[in-house]
């Protein structure tokens, strides 16, 4: 896996976006890097959820509801992976 950009924004639990290439070319855009209670994730682009007429839906706290676009096949493979590429970044 390799860093291709970083951009660093650090708000709340974010630090930033990546985007990372996987050996076999596929490319991972804005994949959002977030510490909470000492450690760090990496959450990969979502999309608001559309109810049945098409609007976007609110939940119970007035938020929209994010859907996965893609997942990590483990939870072991989000928080650490087999090449952590957020090591290579500043996450202050």
């Amino acid at each position: 896996m390799q860093l291709r950009h970083w951009s660093p924004l650090v708000k709340n639990n974010l630090r930033g976006f990546a985007d990372v290439e996987l050996p076999s070319g596929l490319q991972f855009l804005d994949i959002s890097l977030l510490v909470s209670d000492g450690k760090i994730w990496a959450s990969l682009s979502s999309k608001p959820q559309l109810g049945n007429d098409g609007c976007h839906k609110v939940n119970a706290n007035g938020k929209p509801p994010y859907g996965g676009l893609n997942q990590w096949h483990s939870r072991e493979l989000r928080d650490a992976g087999p090449t952590p590429w957020w090591r290579w970044v500043s996450t202050a």
